[in-house]
């Protein structure tokens, strides 16, 4: 294909020289060129291979430099319909390479789905970004650089890295303008702080004791924009400027290179002549000027060799872009510079040629656009005759094609009936492994909880009966003296106690998600309860290393709310043994804040182990439980936790924790519209206890168990009362001494509900 935007860059040259006709003619043979090469038929094969290829720019769009460069990379993949560009850019020159984190995460998350094939870099910021994120970015494909003039800076040997020198060489430009100046005796540089300025600042001064007997160097470095253009105005004349980088202030803030270049040129007592690509024709005098675009169309085609063959290896892994020498003659003369000692294949522009010559090649472009004006005026003519023929075989073939259409059709049709039969079954066979999978996934995750729950209650429950029943058995040794008797006495009750508070859990969980929890809401004083428990873990609390303690407001504070005392109560007993099991220094802290007009906020924090984030999730699971590998096994059944999630979502409220390993939790529960109003606050009082001692002594009681032992113990529970027992051991048994006793004397009934042939509800 050929290069259409280097053309279409010689014609703007004629322009600007003042050969009109000339560029005319120019124009009329690209668009012939276009019109009459017929384009390469292109056929998209549905299995190719995607190509994903990533290019980072060290600048931002709208820099001269920059937008070339995109333009021939772009350009080189154009048509490529196996490679997907994806183009970022680092606005190094206005921000440097503080943000390189920062992208490189953006680029992390944006791409993470996209396995690339080869990554493309201009200039020094985007090679420096590709070095220190590459591996993790972009691991283990090719990294093709360009726009770097300072290789001795970084080590590619052994590496996947091949790149373009920049074809402008300090050096050589140095020498062009002592060859074409000879009385020079200063050479300035303009720099600013920037990534490119300071590598070339670098190397100037690396470079600088060459020249030291010749020329001397002066570096005008980071000055005010205001200042800087006063100071050129007022360099020595005979001298010459040799690199302008002035990319941003003295203060870091970002600037419009083209501005600022195009105002340097035009206040500059001296010439310049540099690489600046936008400058030409805007005031430089000349230089060896990178072409951005065939330096991107050149780095893109050495990418598609990597592509087109994965086994490429190059013969070299950098290679120098060769640079052409333009000089503005306009300018040249200005400043006093003989064209006779430019470089052999200079381009010049706007040199002014001979009136005659001018005329003649007027004459001669204007004939040669009549004689190509009748060329495409013949080529038109034969066109349309092919088109005619063509036209007629068409429709031959269209008619033919109707015919085998309509038979397709036909059997198409056939086909679909088919189809919308086996569909149809298809969908039921879907439905069907869909209802079948989904059984098995039950069945699989009902296995996996009947599993925990197994093995969490045969240790939780046998712990407590393999105590209970070893220590009431030696309460039966007569040698035993009352201080190991009481001690034996609290074990089996702590453990009894503890036996009962797993089966309330499971008891208590179950009825919750059968949707059979009762909820009784009445007022109570938040900052009472939570007295009660802090005192309550205190005394229980055996660990003296740990302080159980009340947030500092919670006393001076009376706040009543509306919930169920019970339950409230319940939720924060679960937290609070959590709190105590798993800290074994520091503190556990009760309190609650007011996050939002409405809204309460309740919590339990601890400097204990804390929880993993990957286990945070499991926290609120049924029969889940936190361990500390290899360091102690916690006694539970993995339920405590689950209760407080359904009892806050029953209470209205929720639930979440916040843990870090090693530093402690603190679990939440916020509820909303909790406040007492005051017309409520007369029915918050709680009903005098009844004094059932003072009611039942000397009464007649019956009892109706079927159970032995529950018998003797009510028996001996009821003997301070000195009441009279009747003792049944069925339901029938009661029912027919009430129905052959219709004068009883009997005061109170206590009624086993689960007995043989009737029950105590029958």
């Amino acid at each position: 294909m050929p290069d259409f935007y280097y053309l279409k860059r010689a014609i703007d040259y004629q322009f600007k020289s003042g050969h009109m006709w000339r560029g005319v003619l120019q124009v009329i043979s690209v668009y012939l060129l276009v019109s009459l090469v017929p384009e390469p038929a292109r056929s998209q094969d549905p299995n190719q291979q995607q190509n994903n290829v990533l290019y980072i720019n060290s600048y931002a769009l709208g820099y001269s430099w920059t937008d070339s460069l995109v333009k021939g990379v772009t350009g080189a993949f154009a048509g490529r319909e196996d490679v997907q560009l994806y183009i970022e850019f680092l606005d190094a020159k206005r921000f440097g390479q503080k943000q390189f984190e920062r992208f490189y995460h953006l680029y992390q998350e944006k791409y993470r789905d996209i396995r690339f094939d080869l990554v493309i870099t201009s200039d020094n910021d985007a090679l420096d970004f590709l070095l220190q994120y590459g591996d993790s970015l972009v691991p283990d494909i090719p990294r093709i650089f360009c726009g770097i003039n300072n290789p001795e800076a970084y080590d590619f040997s052994r590496t996947d890295f091949y790149g373009i020198l920049e074809a402008v060489d300090l050096r050589t430009e140095i020498n062009l303008i002592i060859k074409l100046m000879p009385e020079i005796k200063k050479l300035y540089f303009i720099t600013d702080n920037s990534t490119t300025s300071l590598l070339n600042l670098n190397y100037i001064k690396k470079i600088e004791s060459e020249y030291a007997s010749r020329i001397k160097f002066e570096y005008i470095h980071n000055l005010p924009p205001d200042s800087l253009l006063k100071a050129v105005a007022h360099f020595e004349k005979g001298n010459a400027i040799a690199l302008v980088n002035y990319y941003t202030d003295n203060r870091g803030r970002p600037l419009d290179p083209e501005v600022i270049y195009k105002e340097i040129a035009r206040r500059s007592a001296v010439p310049i002549i540099t690489d600046s690509e936008f400058l030409l024709g805007n005031g430089l005098a000349g230089g060896i000027i990178n072409n951005g675009a065939k330096y991107g169309h050149e780095v893109a085609n050495l990418a598609l060799k990597f592509i087109d063959d994965p086994e490429y290896e190059p013969s070299m892994q950098i290679t120098q872009q060769k640079g052409t020498f333009y000089f503005d003659y306009k300018v040249l003369q200005q400043f006093g510079i003989d064209d006779s000692n430019l470089p052999v294949g200079s381009v010049v522009i706007n040199k002014p040629e001979r009136r005659l010559i001018q005329y003649l090649k007027n004459v001669m472009a204007l004939l040669g656009i009549i004689g190509l004006l009748l060329l495409v005026i013949f080529i038109l003519y034969f066109n349309v005759q092919r088109r005619k023929k063509a036209e007629a075989l068409v429709t031959q073939k269209l008619e033919e094609i109707q015919e085998k259409n309509n038979r397709l059709l036909q059997a198409h049709q056939q086909v679909n009936e088919m189809n919308a039969e086996l569909e149809k079954l298809n969908n039921h066979l879907s439905r069907t492994n869909e209802a079948l999978s989904e059984a098995r996934q039950q069945a699989v995750e009902s296995d996996k909880l009947k599993s925990a729950f197994l093995a969490n209650m045969s240790h939780e429950i046998r712990t407590p009966l393999n105590a209970i029943i070893g220590f009431a058995s030696l309460m039966h040794d007569p040698v035993l003296s009352e201080e190991e008797r009481e001690e034996y006495f609290n074990i089996i009750t702590a453990n009894s106690n503890q036996l009962l508070r797993v089966i309330d859990d499971i008891l208590d969980l179950s009825k919750i998600e059968a949707g059979q929890l009762k909820v009784f809401v009445e007022a109570f004083s938040v900052n009472d309860l939570m007295v009660q428990l802090v005192e309550s873990y205190t005394e229980s609390n055996a660990n003296r290393l740990v302080d159980i303690r009340l947030a500092p407001f919670v006393n001076d504070n009376h706040l009543t709310i509306k919930s169920d005392p019970v339950r409230f109560r319940q939720i924060f007993n679960n937290l609070l043994s959590n709190a105590i099991k798993f800290t074994r220094e520091g503190f556990i802290e009760v309190g609650y804040h007011f996050d939002s007009p409405g809204e309460i906020t309740f919590y339990v924090k601890d400097t204990g182990t804390g929880i993993a984030w990957q286990e945070q999730k499991n926290i609120f699971t049924r029969f889940w439980k936190g361990e500390l590998h290899g360091e102690k096994f916690f006694s539970g059944v993995g339920l405590g936790l689950a209760i407080c999630k359904k009892l806050s979502e029953t209470l209205g409220g929720r639930i979440w924790l916040d843990s870090e390993p090693g530093v402690g939790t603190t679990f939440y529960i916020a509820f909303q519209d909790y406040l007492v109003k005051k017309k409520d606050l007369s029915r918050t009082s709680s009903p005098e206890a009844l004094d059932i001692t003072g009611a039942l002594t000397g009464r007649t009681i019956a009892i109706a168990e079927d159970e032995v032992s529950n018998l003797v113990l009510l028996k001996r529970m009821l003997k301070p009362l000195k009441a009279g027992l009747i003792c049944f051991s069925t339901g029938a048994e009661i029912v027919d001494y009430f129905r052959s006793n219709p004068n009883h004397q009997v005061d109170l009934i206590l009624m086993d509900i689960k007995m043989p042939d009737m029950d105590g509800i029958e």
